[in-house]
Parts: C-alpha cells; structure tokens; sequence
C-alpha cells in the first residue's frame, strides 16, 4: 500500500498541474454547444445531490458517502472516452469529446470532488475553517487550471501539448495498482469473507449513479430543453474515473468503495465493448 501511497501523491503534486494547465492552454474554451455542457453538469449534480440522498437512507458512513458523490461527479471521459468516441462515432467527434471532458469533467473534479473529499474525509480536519484550507491546498490541479486560464492563450508549443498527453498514460498503471492494492489489502484484512466477496452497497449505489442515473437525467433534461450531441450522451454513460483515487486517498475518503466502483464500472463498460466486437 505505501508504493501505491506514493504514486498517487506523485501523480496528484507532480504530475496532474501541468498536464491541466498545458491541456486547458492549448484548446481553450468555446461557446458553441453551451446548452448541451450546461445540461450535462446540472445532470451530474442531480445525481451526485440524490446518491448522497440515497447514501443516508442506507447508512453508509461519512467518508463512504464522499467517496459514493466523488465516483458519481468524476467519470473517465479521457483515457476511456477518447478512443470509445472514436471507435463508436468517428474521429470527426473527437473535438466534442474534449469539449465536454474540458468543461465538464475538469469541474466535477477540481471543483466537485475536491470539495467533496474536503467536506467528507478523515484526513481534511476539524471544522469549517480547516476543512476549506484542507481544499485550498490539497488541491495542485486548480491551480493549474487557474493558471491557464490567465495566461496567454496557445503559449504551449505541440510537442509540449503531444507529451503531455503521452504522460498522461503514467496514471493508468499508477491507478490501477491502487485499486489493485486496496482491493487485495481489504481482502487479507477480512481472512474469513466469502470467495468472491461481494462489493459494497455503497461501490453498486456509486457504479448505479455514475453509469445509469447520470446518463438518464442527461437524457431527460435534453429531451425537455435541447437536443444533447451523440458524443455527449456516450460519455455521460463512462464509468468513474481513476482520479478519484487520488481525491479519496487526498482526504480519507472510502477507498474500497472508490477501487470497486472503478473496477466494477470499468470491467462492464469492457464486457460489453466486447459482446458489441462479436456481434
């Protein structure tokens, strides 16, 4: 566990505030498709406001129910996105995928789920005040994304942009040893439960909200109000992003019910990529 510890901590100091501010630099933000972003946003919140609803009807303790909001706000629109948009629709979509992965996953993780671990974990300390500080400086992407904002736009030379999307790979094998870790330690720590052991309630109520409630508020709001873009609606169905690893193991959120939600979402999004293959 300490190995994955560090890589973590590495990927959330070192790693994730530059890749932001260069990635946010360099594609800026655009106006057109305002309606179907915002929708998408409101959509998630709802989720988020009804899981944590739901959280506290089924008992899940605090740093659970965070870590339930977190995997619901954050989905992996980007390393599993990216090519299922490609693969799916077309590489003309791709340029819509950035879009909402730009101006609606980076909110829902800088903003969303950092408070989130703030508000809910373990390690965010006593009371309002420490808690807004454990926010303030737990969180190096913010300020990435802050910086790109204020800098001169398209500063950042391709090759720049082209490796730092390249180490954005670095996160998958970092994550998933997490996942891995966490999972196998939780296993060890409980010698006498059943072989599978059965996940959590409070990993399903994450993978339900983040992979169904999501998806079909989007769709509902976009029915009442405007059309929603196909690539918005594939990628509102992702499962929760590795991320949130780094937000649960930042603030003391659960993270057995962060490593099953990632699994379990991540393993069926597989499955059924691969029943669509042999059809």
């Amino acid at each position: 566990m300490e190995v994955s510890r560090i890589g973590l901590s590495g990927v959330l100091y070192v790693l994730l505030p530059p890749v932001i501010f260069i990635n946010l630099n360099a594609d800026g933000i655009r106006a057109s498709q305002a309606a179907g972003l915002g929708l998408a946003l409101l959509a998630i919140s709802a989720a988020a406001l009804i899981v944590w609803w739901s959280s506290g009807l089924i008992g899940l303790s605090k740093p659970e129910t965070g870590a339930v909001i977190c995997c619901v706000l954050v989905a992996n629109t980007g390393n599993l996105g990216y090519p299922l948009t490609i693969a799916v629709l077309g590489a003309g979509e791709l340029p819509t995928t950035v879009l909402y992965d730009v101006l609606v996953t980076n909110p829902c993780l800088l903003l969303g789920a950092f408070a989130v671990g703030a508000a809910f974990g373990t390690r965010a300390g006593d009371g309002a005040g420490q808690r807004i500080r454990a926010f303030l400086f737990r969180n190096p992407p913010l300020y990435g994304a802050l910086a790109a904002f204020l800098a001169p736009h398209g500063i950042s030379p391709q090759w720049l942009i082209e490796l730092s999307r390249l180490s954005v790979i670095l996160v998958l094998p970092v994550g998933f040893f997490a996942v891995g870790s966490t999972i196998t330690v939780e296993r060890h720590d409980e010698p006498r439960a059943r072989s599978p052991r059965r996940p959590t309630v409070g990993a399903m109520l994450a993978v339900m909200g983040r992979m169904l409630l999501a998806p079909a508020l989007l769709l509902a709001m976009g029915a009442l109000v405007v059309p929603i873009p196909p690539a918005f609606r594939l990628l509102s169905t992702m499962p929760t992003a590795l991320n949130v690893m780094l937000v649960s193991r930042a603030f003391g959120l659960s993270m057995r019910v962060t490593a099953e939600a990632i699994l379990m979402g991540t393993t069926l999004v597989f499955f059924l990529c691969a029943a669509l293959a042999i059809r």
